[in-house]
């Protein structure tokens, strides 16, 4: 997903919107990048995105109709979405995958099995909604040792170059996954969920 966003995002440089490019270099702690330097990633993330765009259209090429079989599966869900973000941005990039028509006919498959059933809101009716809402009662939890215990103070972010951290009450953990009980003044009372691999996670005293 990252060769993509940052090619994908790069060659839209001039069309995102405003801020964006600030605020993804510092969810990864980095300076603000100028739109030079982001059209520069942008041609080099190419290069990196189109190896993978090859592997793709390789597991398919025997006519089998998802990556690993007859039936979609969550490998199919995982490659899905970074080629869904090919589309959609003012400068379309999904010329990329024309050399490889049994990726676009997967892609079709794909995006044929739609959202399941939805309903229109408005941002404002969605705030509303989890406000009237509380975190379900959570499952047993199974702490490693050196985990913290659920009711007592905890904070997560992702295992990579990200800064920010989440914090919050320890709801439920176990050995793939940590819940985090906060108290939001938009949301109330919300359980934010982390799996354990990559995240990293620390006590607060």
């Amino acid at each position: 997903m990252r060769p993509t966003a940052l090619f994908v995002s790069g060659i839209n440089a001039d069309h995102m919107p405003e801020g964006l490019h600030e605020d993804r270099a510092r969810l990864h702690g980095l300076p603000p990048p100028s739109i030079e330097a982001v059209r520069a990633a942008a041609e080099r993330n190419r290069h990196l995105a189109r190896p993978q765009i090859r592997w793709l259209a390789e597991m398919l090429e025997d006519g089998r109709s998802y990556l690993l079989g007859d039936k979609p599966c969550i490998a199919d869900f995982a490659g899905y979405h970074v080629v869904w973000f090919y589309r959609g941005r003012h400068i379309d990039c999904r010329a990329e995958f024309d050399p490889y028509p049994r990726i676009m006919a997967w892609r079709d498959r794909m995006a044929a099995i739609g959202h399941g059933q939805r309903t229109e809101m408005t941002p404002d009716e969605a705030l509303a909604v989890a406000r009237q809402a509380s975190p379900a009662t959570p499952r047993k939890s199974d702490p490693q040792d050196g985990d913290p215990r659920p009711g007592e103070r905890a904070r997560v972010r992702p295992a990579d170059n990200a800064r920010d951290w989440t914090e919050g009450e320890v709801l439920f953990i176990d050995p793939e996954e940590i819940a985090l009980l906060r108290s939001d003044p938009e949301v109330g009372e919300v359980a934010v969920h982390f799996p354990r691999l990559g995240y990293d996670w620390r006590k607060q005293r």
